[in-house]
């Protein structure tokens, strides 16, 4: 990759990777400095949440961001799992200056979506100090045998964004968003996030593990202090902190 990212970031690009999520973990523990950008061409073991493969052949982004808090960030009582959720508005962002117009919406906790269609997923993990980010957006072309239906950018315009296309206005969104997040929380964008959530009063499947054996059904309320989601159950209120939301016909 031939152009230069924008301070405090840093790139380091690969042609191939197991995954950007593994390289990055490697980088954190030798001491990279924080805001390393990893970026991959191809993925040969890509990943996202409940260690679901994630198809990775040219022409996406994928990519792992390296943090490293300073003492006293995030605020304290701020969950380190809201950052997933930051980083996502951030990526609605870009891809709505990408694709004005497109019908984009937010699936809690942090998945883009084109027209109901999986656009983009993020993977927050820690390393020691550091917190890793991996994004996989789909550019060029969106995977298909997967049980959830995926799409693409290129579906939305009719031409491929390249990848330096999509971090020159991803970067600076996410810099804003992570750099509001470790200083002042999530409180701040809370309102900006729920305007974009998909499936807010409407009834809604939730599964609680990979293989679907554990569900509940509600209405979506919306997200508490800790960023897991609030359903409206028979009159009584389920907290949600991890699971697949999946919208009722």
């Amino acid at each position: 990759m031939t152009f230069a990212v924008p301070s405090p970031f840093r790139l380091v690009h690969l042609v191939e990777a197991v995954s950007t999520q593994e390289e990055a973990g490697r980088l954190a523990r030798d001491g990279c400095p924080g805001w390393t950008l990893i970026v991959a061409d191809r993925q040969t073991g890509g990943r996202g949440r409940f260690d679901r493969p994630w198809v990775s052949e040219p022409g996406n982004l994928y990519a792992t961001l390296v943090l490293r808090p300073d003492n006293g960030q995030p605020p304290p009582g701020t969950s380190i799992g809201l950052i997933g959720l930051a980083a996502g508005l951030a990526v609605w962002e870009a891809a709505s200056t990408l694709a004005a117009g497109a019908g984009l919406a937010l699936k809690w906790p942090n998945d883009v979506l084109l027209r109901g269609a999986k656009l983009s997923g993020i993977l927050v993990e820690l390393s020691g100090s550091c917190i890793l980010v991996g994004f996989g957006v789909n550019l060029a072309h969106s995977p298909r045998g997967l049980p959830y239906a995926t799409s693409c950018l290129a579906d939305a315009t009719g031409q491929s964004p390249t990848v330096r296309d999509c971090l020159d206005v991803l970067l600076p969104r996410l810099q804003i968003r992570l750099e509001g997040f470790l200083t002042a929380g999530f409180e701040p964008m809370r309102a900006d996030y729920l305007s974009r959530l998909s499936g807010v009063g409407e009834t809604v499947t939730v599964y609680r593990d990979a293989a679907k054996l554990d569900r509940v059904d509600g209405i979506l309320r919306g997200i508490d202090d800790h960023g897991r989601l609030l359903l409206e159950c028979d009159g009584s209120q389920e907290t949600i902190s991890a699971g697949d939301v999946v919208a009722r016909p």
